[in-house]
């Protein structure tokens, strides 16, 4: 007897089930371990009828079980309820009670029965009524079409958005299966998408389709289907999302016949693509990109940014590099660079570059940039052409002042010596010194012969400035300058010092020479002191291979702090005289430097000026 006493305490504890008891005629109630483990009470604890009424969480709950209680003494007939209790504790659980009644003599005397806890499973059903609520109001109120499909491809249930999108109310889309308004051309693979659901070889399927609007227009959507089995795994029926992407169908669309355009003008500008992602250092290129260096796409030489540089010609690298950075720290927008690349064939190609950043991350950083690339070694070989045509037009156009301030310049001294000594003729008596004018008439006129002559020269010339230059005795050439202004000279009672050694020869142009001589000579009588004769000091001497040749005046001097930076600047003038032009020194700058010579001021106001030529022998 106690071994079977056991083996049921075993099985009862496996099985969680409790035996309970009324007795009726005794009013005495028995609960064994497991239903006292079920209300957490102790093991020697014997409740009354009252008591274990208490048990139960509600008044209502308590008047239900009651009630069962009569009516099960009534009639007999066995009964299985669910009630929530409280245990002693003070957990709530929830019971299954399953209760019979035993009679003698038409009486009933015994109330037995099982207890069981299903707390675990109640919770679950509640779980279970909650998601499937969750599921209907998510179902009803998505903002995506929703349904429920019977695997015969009707319409079982459907919610707001999915009649929106197709145009059909609830009672008109029931009526229909979905094979009714899916296009044709879609209709095989969504069918054997669905077979293959049915034959459980997926679970799922997405794809893109086109459904027939109930006015008749096309309506691409983003469909997704799953399968509901039920407990024997038979289909029950179909979960559909439905999403309208007909506008994203219709962008794509515009965007391919935008590609497209953009690839036909691309191709025809010749200009290549690249995008360069910068966390991988990676730079993908188009074919267009390749094929301007000699590549085939196959070679693909340029996918690290390493190696791009590497094709870029040396003296262009930092200018790149510079380019780049101040685009990644948004100094400029976009990113512009001209620079060179190696070709296949070894030869250097002209590349114009334009990028911009597409992507950046949170930390301010490049992420992604887009850009084009072209090919214009043809437009620097123009312009490259365009500037030694400019540089020629410029060297010209200098020649032509040059010369035109030399015709002016010189003749004019001539012209003004000639007159002044005419004038010195006609009012001389002496015929002894009207002689010697008609001799320094001669000399001069012989003087300006050799001027023309210069010109000459200058005109012929063409392309070789070295082809004007010829030995000139230095000492000859300013004793003949000053005896072409020698009747200025007299007038303003100028006196010339000339400190050059007789065998001192200069190779040089002699009418820049000439032209050099007669503005500092004339310009040293000019701008002589009011209260003092003009004194001009000419020294020249051989200095690191060059003759420097320097002209002193005590004239009235240039304030170098104030007009020092526009000295040499064309038609700037110093001094109030009403010859001054303002180009004298600009053309004898241009005329020293040109035969690569340089030319140096000193002086002071009130004390005079000294001019400083270094010139190339």
């Amino acid at each position: 007897m106690n071994h079977q006493l056991e083996l049921y305490k075993k099985a009862a504890e496996l099985a969680k089930i409790g035996i309970w008891e009324v007795n009726l005629v005794k009013n005495v109630v028995f609960w064994d371990f497991i239903t006292k483990k079920i209300f957490e009470t102790p093991e020697d604890y014997i409740p009354t009828t009252k008591e274990a009424l208490t048990f139960y969480v509600s008044v209502a709950m308590t008047e239900n079980i009651e009630d069962q209680m009569k009516k099960l003494i009534a009639t007999g007939k066995a009964l299985t309820s669910q009630f929530q209790i409280k245990t002693m504790k003070g957990n709530h659980r929830w019971v299954e009670i399953n209760s019979q009644a035993e009679f003698a003599s038409h009486q009933c005397i015994k109330l037995v029965g099982t207890i069981q806890d299903i707390t675990p499973q109640r919770k679950l059903i509640e779980t279970l009524e909650l998601n499937h609520n969750k599921f209907l109001t998510a179902f009803d109120y998505a903002p995506i079409g929703m349904a429920l499909v019977s695997p015969e491809g009707n319409w079982i249930k459907v919610n707001n958005s999915l009649c929106a999108i197709l145009g059909y109310k609830r009672n008109e889309i029931i009526k229909l299966t979905f094979q009714d308004i899916t296009h044709p051309d879609d209709l095989a693979e969504d069918l054997e998408h669905v077979t293959r659901l049915l034959n459980r070889e997926a679970d799922t399927y997405s794809m893109s389709k086109r459904y027939f609007h109930k006015d008749g227009r096309i309506v691409w959507v983003s469909l997704t289907v799953a399968i509901v089995r039920n407990p024997d795994n038979e289909p029950v029926y179909f979960i559909s999302q439905l999403k309208d992407i007909t506008e994203r169908i219709k962008n794509s669309e515009r965007l391919k016949k935008e590609r497209q355009r953009l690839d036909n003008v691309i191709e025809t500008t010749q200009i290549g693509t690249w995008e360069w992602n910068l966390a991988s250092n990676k730079m993908t290129n188009d074919a267009r990109c390749f094929s301007m260096l000699g590549y085939e796409v196959a070679e693909a030489p340029l996918h690290q940014i390493s190696e791009l540089f590497k094709q870029i010609h040396p003296d262009d690298t930092q200018t790149v590099k510079t380019s780049l950075n101040d685009c990644f720290n948004r100094k400029t927008d976009y990113y512009q660079c001209e620079y060179r690349m190696l070709h296949k064939n070894g030869s250097w190609v002209w590349i114009q570059s334009n990028g911009k950043v597409i992507k950046w991350s949170i930390e301010n950083k490049p992420m992604v940039m887009l850009g084009t690339r072209e090919d214009i070694s043809k437009r620097k070989q123009l312009e490259e052409v365009q500037l030694k045509t400019m540089a020629i037009i410029s060297d010209q156009n200098k020649r032509l002042v040059n010369f035109a301030h030399i015709v002016s310049h010189n003749l004019r001294s001539h012209a003004g010596n000639f007159q002044m000594l005419l004038e010195l003729f006609q009012m001389e008596k002496d015929e002894e010194e009207k002689s010697h004018m008609l001799s320094l008439l001669r000399q001069n006129a012989d003087n300006l012969f050799e001027t023309i002559g210069n010109l000459n020269e200058i005109v012929s010339f063409k392309l070789n400035d070295k082809k004007q230059t010829k030995p000139i005795n230095l000492q000859e050439q300013i004793k003949k300058t000053l005896k072409a202004i020698q009747a200025i000279a007299q007038k303003q009672r100028a006196e010339f010092s000339v400190f050059v050694n007789a065998d001192l020869n200069i190779n040089y142009n002699p009418a820049y020479l000439e032209s050099i001589l007669l503005n500092f000579f004339t310009n040293a009588i000019k701008y002589k002191h009011p209260e003092r004769d003009p004194k001009i000091k000419i020294i020249a001497f051989i200095e690191e291979g060059k003759i420097i040749l320097e002209i002193k005046d005590n004239g009235i001097g240039i304030d170098l702090d104030v007009h020092g930076t526009k000295l040499f600047g064309m038609y700037k003038t110093f001094h109030e005289n009403a010859d001054a032009r303002g180009i004298g020194l600009f053309i004898t700058k241009n005329q020293v430097e040109a035969l690569g010579g340089t030319i140096s001021v000193n002086s002071e106001v009130g004390v005079g000026t000294t001019f400083r030529l270094s010139l190339l022998n």
